[in-house]
């Protein structure tokens, strides 16, 4: 009965996120922590993301961390959006328009080819536990079990806000593990010493990293994420900065946040090395 139980509950969450059943959501338990995956309904394989929640989320627990990226800040939608090839200023809840707007539309006419999404149940405090479940348990579960590219050439880290100095702190660390890392309105304060310093002591861990940073115009991070991103132009590694319009907020995950995150990954993880 509790097994039974439980698949009807994932059966609904999966259709009511995903009517046009184009992308797959579903959540397993892995190390006995859930993990929600946001997949392609059909192809592959794909590229990963592994894409860490906020603090909002975080706060609540595992399970809003897990799901933060599908219930607050519109990953299905904006999977949809990219996938069928046009985009407007409303897929981006209005923030971004004009020639940023065409130039997201430019990046669409070479149609968006799939990505999976891996997220975890992101504590608030990064821990050695979590950095060693993510290595030791996450992926190896995933490149077993999910249609995605094996490798840390096919595999990106990303997180917003909170999420985003985890992603940029593991990274740090753990360069080999990826080859793209991304952040939305990440907390990056503290952090610009500890890239520098790696980076002047061993620029060959990271020259085939791509480094995404993207803020807005009125998120409470965007000075700090500027210099942050001076100082890692300054290194071997690729480094994007973009800034939309928005507030640190979920208009801004909804719109600009889950789509850039998207784009810049598929982008990277298809290239050759």
């Amino acid at each position: 009965m509790h097994y039974m139980k439980h698949f009807f509950v994932m059966c609904v969450l999966c259709l009511s996120l995903n009517a046009s059943a184009d992308v797959v959501v579903n959540e397993y338990p892995v190390g006995g922590k859930p993990v929600v995956v946001i997949q392609p309904s059909t192809g592959g394989p794909f590229p990963v993301i592994y894409a860490l929640s906020g603090l909002g989320e975080m706060r609540r627990g595992p399970r809003a961390a897990a799901h933060g990226w599908v219930e607050k800040y519109g990953l299905v939608e904006a999977m949809r959006a990219v996938s069928r090839g046009r985009i407007s200023s409303d897929d981006f809840m209005g923030l971004v328009q004009g020639a940023m707007l065409k130039q997201y539309q430019t990046r669409l006419e070479r149609p968006f080819r799939g990505v999976v999404v891996v997220c975890p149940a992101v504590p608030r405090k990064l821990s050695l536990q979590f950095t060693q479940h993510l290595i030791n348990e996450l992926i190896p579960w995933a490149e077993a079990n999910l249609p995605i590219m094996k490798g840390a050439r096919h595999r990106g880290i990303d997180g917003i806000s909170l999420g985003g100095r985890h992603a940029l702190q593991i990274a740090l660390k753990h360069p080999a593990l990826f080859k793209s890392i991304g952040s939305e309105q990440a907390a990056v304060r503290g952090l610009s010493k500890r890239w520098q310093r790696a980076l002047k002591n061993h620029p060959g861990n990271y020259k085939h990293l791509h480094v995404n940073l993207l803020t807005s115009t009125h998120d409470g991070f965007r000075k700090s994420i500027a210099h942050f991103a001076g100082i890692l132009s300054k290194g071997p590694l690729t480094v994007r900065h973009q800034i939309t319009n928005g507030r640190h907020d979920k208009r801004f995950a909804k719109g600009p946040a889950s789509i850039d995150m998207l784009l810049f990954h598929e982008a990277v993880l298809y290239s050759s090395p």
